[in-house]
């Protein structure tokens, strides 16, 4: 607990001075090639979230290890406000021209997932109200890991 409460301290301090000196870049990848708003995002701390996204934050941005966006661990990790303020941005700024809001509320990680299947998997039912009134696609599969990897998985809800 400990060593996790100094990790929260230092990410803490890392994004206040991500926006005190505009020249940095607010989507340089850090731990395991996560972004600061990833980092915020997984950890719920949504003032974080909404500065990073004052500060211009690619909501687009892609992770390394699992090609996940912050819209994939809002939903993974049931933070319903950062959730709501990742889709807010996604409506109303360029997101919504450039790549489309049914694209982005329906992008899939590196395994196939969307934020929809991650939310419904860790049972976290207030994402999943909330991506459902999105407009998510439910009928959207993803391939299963394991013996059995050829055969696609249905999302239950």
């Amino acid at each position: 607990m400990c060593n996790l409460m100094g990790f929260l301290t230092f990410f803490m301090w890392i994004v206040s001075m991500l926006l005190e000196d505009r020249s940095v870049n607010p989507d340089s990848l850090y731990h395991h090639k996560h972004t600061p708003l990833m980092l915020a995002t997984m950890h719920g701390k949504i003032d974080c979230v909404k500065k990073l996204i004052e500060a211009n934050a690619n909501i687009l941005m892609f992770d390394s290890p699992n090609g996940r966006t912050c819209l994939h661990y809002a939903a993974y990790y049931g933070h319903s406000d950062c959730l709501k303020t990742i889709l807010f941005v996604a409506r109303t700024s360029h997101v919504a021209a450039s790549w489309g809001f049914s694209r982005f509320v329906n992008i899939r990680d590196g395994k196939g997932a969307t934020p929809l299947h991650l939310a419904a998997r860790q049972r976290q039912p207030q994402c999943v109200h909330i991506l459902l009134d999105s407009g998510v696609l439910v009928c959207a599969s993803t391939v299963a890991t394991g013996l059995n990897s050829w055969k696609k998985k249905k999302l239950i809800l």
